[in-house]
């Protein structure tokens, strides 16, 4: 076997691995997109409404503090 013969075969070799590794990849992907994702997806949204609506709250109530503040009398 010479040293081109040694390097086709190894290269054939791992185009044929990653494209077996590629297509596990992309059929995980899509058993996942229909089972998982919509849990993944709810965990999504409550994580951001929950960090939204505790900004809003921390909003708010520096706000009520600062008008409390102006009704005093305090700038």
């Amino acid at each position: 076997m010479t040293i081109g013969a040694r390097v086709t075969y190894f290269a054939d070799t791992l185009q044929e691995r990653l494209s077996t590794a590629l297509v596990w990849l992309g059929d995980v992907i899509a058993f996942l997109s229909q089972t998982a994702w919509p849990l993944v997806d709810l965990l999504i949204r409550i994580w951001i409404g929950k960090s939204a609506l505790v900004l809003s709250v921390l909003i708010s109530t520096k706000g009520s503090e600062k008008i409390k503040e102006i009704k005093r009398g305090k700038p």
